[in-house]
């Protein structure tokens, strides 16, 4: 008797074909936990050991979600309170307000130890989901990308971690640009209804945040642009030729979005490496470039910033793209987009499954 086998969700995406050990040697559950746990609480006491070296630094750039959530806490409006030139106010509220909810947890606490725990439950949840596949995949964690992301208490690790996690998806709401790749890496209808959700609740908390936010955003001093209108940035929409895998959609949703000309955004390209020695490359050329990141100034003459991002692309972009194209446009569509991709050459076209 045939049995049918059951259709997958229109908009779910396979798991990414990351080149796994050999399944008896993958960490078990209990262990990708314990080095959850390891690398969230490391990761804490670094950031107050950070602060302690740095005074001044508090929660970094976690301070404006931070403050946001103690605002609204206070039932006010963020967007009104943090504007530039208000006594108290910690500037323009350049993020959505999902960001102040997802703070909302660590409202209580000094800014050092709100970034400190911020950073370590981002970090853990990180380690959990890349040590699925392996424990090579932690090399992420020893990118220049991962390290500004430390030393600013920004969002990069915990976006990251939200591609690879099932329940996370919905936080591509929080931080929509580096968002967006994550849901183009693993899109799931789960995460679609989780940011709507979301987003109403913020709605009926701050009817016109939407508005509010994006009027803020205007107000950002650090150029944030696509990364294809950096030089050599444009090799990212390669990613196209591979438009069937999990690394090629990740890389061209990163080329179109505009990311910060400091690239801690850019952890999220370690989304990419299938194997040790690829994730060994990606990091090893970043790290070769990211001195240029030292001359990294807001404020920085235009031909001089091209200069920094041209750096940072060639670490990145560039052999993120030449690892998208090592491996063949084979991953399964919604069957909408097979229709419209049937009459289409074969490089172009892909496979659904891999062709022995």
């Amino acid at each position: 008797m045939r049995v049918r086998r059951r259709q997958r969700p229109a908009l779910e995406a396979s798991a990414p074909l990351v080149r796994p050990a050999a399944a008896s040697t993958l960490p078990s559950r209990h262990h990708r936990l314990g080095a959850a746990i390891a690398v969230g609480a490391g990761i804490s006491a670094l950031y107050l050991v950070y602060v302690a070296l740095h005074p001044g630094s508090g929660a970094g750039d976690f301070e404006f979600p931070l403050r946001a959530a103690r605002l609204l806490l206070a039932g006010r409006d963020p967007y009104v309170d943090m504007v530039p030139g208000v006594v108290g106010a910690a500037g323009a509220f350049l993020y959505p307000l999902p960001t102040a909810l997802v703070a909302v947890p660590f409202a209580g606490l000094s800014p050092a130890h709100a970034g400190a725990a911020f950073l370590g439950v981002s970090s853990g949840l990180l380690a959990y989901g890349l040590t699925a596949a392996g424990w090579w995949r932690l090399l992420a964690l020893m990118s220049p990308s991962f390290l500004l992301a430390f030393s600013v208490a920004n969002w990069p690790p915990l976006m990251m971690a939200s591609a690879l996690l099932p329940g996370l998806g919905w936080l591509a709401v929080a931080k929509p640009n580096i968002g967006f790749v994550a849901f183009a890496y693993r899109p799931r209808w789960s995460s679609i209804i989780g940011a709507l959700v979301v987003a109403l609740v913020c709605l009926l908390l701050v009817p016109r945040w939407p508005f509010e936010w994006l009027s803020h955003v205007g107000r950002q001093e650090i150029p944030h642009v696509p990364t294809f209108l950096w030089p050599a940035g444009v090799m990212g929409l390669v990613g196209l030729l591979r438009w069937r895998t999990p690394e090629g959609r990740a890389l061209v949703a990163f080329t179109l979005m505009p990311v910060s000309a400091f690239p801690y955004d850019h952890l999220m390209l370690w989304l990419i490496p299938r194997s040790f020695r690829e994730a060994l490359v990606l990091t090893w050329t970043a790290w070769l470039t990211a001195p240029a990141i030292l001359g990294f100034n807001a404020e920085q003459s235009r031909p001089t910033l091209l200069l920094i991002q041209g750096a940072i692309s060639l670490g990145t972009v560039v052999p993120a793209a030449v690892l998208v194209l090592r491996h063949p446009n084979v991953g399964p569509a919604p069957r909408w987009i097979e229709r419209v991709v049937a009459g289409w050459p074969a490089w172009a076209r892909g496979s659904a499954q891999l062709v022995a």
